[in-house]
């Protein structure tokens, strides 16, 4: 709800300043398979639609938004607490799910961030950018 609540909150002042919204979803809300994690995937594919449907609302007043899916990045989020050992199963196993063969940093969503932020991405709007490596573990042909 924090997307939804933030947008309604800034909403007159992003149509007087043709803002731009970023949301933030997961590759998960795009076709993931991993296990356990339906609802939050629902919850991801929701903030995708937010976007798509923002976009649309928005249009008249040349507000772009767009969506970063977000594959799995190490962070404090995903590592934080974990032993090395544990954090070295994390990290080969979610490898090992990329086409890239590696895994994702904070810098690389950052990076994507201030790509759809500028006028580099000016003509993209409704927009879900997927940075996950390229994941092959998807929906469409899941392991």
């Amino acid at each position: 709800m924090g997307s939804i609540y933030t947008t309604k909150e800034c909403m007159d002042d992003l149509k007087k300043q043709h803002g731009i919204i970023i949301n933030m979803a997961s590759n998960a809300g795009v076709g993931t398979a991993a296990k356990g994690t339906t609802f939050y995937s629902m919850t991801k594919a929701a903030i995708a639609m937010l976007t798509k449907r923002l976009a649309f609302d928005l249009m008249d007043w040349h507000v772009r938004v767009n969506a970063i899916a977000p594959g799995w990045i190490e962070s404090d989020m995903t590592i934080g607490g974990k032993s090395d050992e544990e954090v070295d199963k994390l990290r080969e196993s979610f490898k090992s799910k990329t086409e890239l063969n590696m895994t994702g940093k904070p810098e690389n969503i950052a990076d994507a961030a201030m790509f759809l932020a500028s006028s580099d991405s000016e003509y993209m709007d409704g927009q879900v950018l997927v940075v996950d490596g390229g994941r092959i573990d998807n929906l469409t042909h899941g392991l």
